[in-house]
């Protein structure tokens, strides 16, 4: 065997090197790919659940306004707006033969909550009256214009979910022959 057979036998330091840069780059290259496709996939899936989260809100609310006999306007309720400051400006009333039934929502600042009231009383009652603390959802971070718009017969929702990634739902209900004056 002579030296220039020897010198054919493996790869040099050069080629070895080279070859663990392109292998890097590479495995870089498909790192970068599998880490933006995870973020991705993950606001789409943060997305998802609020736009789920503010359907429910929104048809949960729909619904038990659409089954309510009247609407009043929260200043109806003595001390609901200094109370709740932030509530979503309207009262539910049920009548049940003799019974009144009262639902109203207000917003903590994070979560959409129900009170209530039943009683066989005809006269209007205090928010004292009201309880249950019945969270509708979390994840509320914005309740915007949302409430009793006395003058078109509507009550806007305008919801917004989320603190980084927020998803936005808005949704009007008629209530024209519903509101209590």
């Amino acid at each position: 065997m002579n030296a220039r057979d020897l010198s054919n036998d493996g790869f040099t330091l050069i080629e070895l090197i080279i070859s663990i840069a392109v292998v890097s780059i590479l495995v870089i290259g498909i790192y970068n790919i599998i880490f933006v496709s995870t973020k991705t996939m993950s606001f789409q899936n943060e997305k998802d659940d609020y736009l789920v989260s503010g359907t429910y809100v929104i048809e949960y609310l729909s619904d038990e306004i659409r089954n309510g006999d009247y609407i009043l306007p929260s200043y109806m309720i003595k001390n609901l707006d200094s109370t709740y400051p932030f509530n979503l400006k309207y009262v539910i009333l049920n009548i049940d033969d003799k019974t009144h039934n009262y639902v109203t929502y207000y917003y903590t600042g994070k979560d959409i909550v129900r009170l209530s009231y039943q009683t066989d009383l005809t006269i209007l009652p205090d928010i004292s009256k009201f309880n249950g603390y019945n969270k509708l959802d979390a994840g509320v971070s914005d309740i915007g214009n949302s409430g009793l718009d006395i003058n078109e017969n509507m009550i806007y929702f305008d919801l917004t979910f989320g603190e980084v990634v927020t998803y936005k739902i808005s949704s009007g209900i008629n209530v024209e022959n519903k509101i209590y004056r």
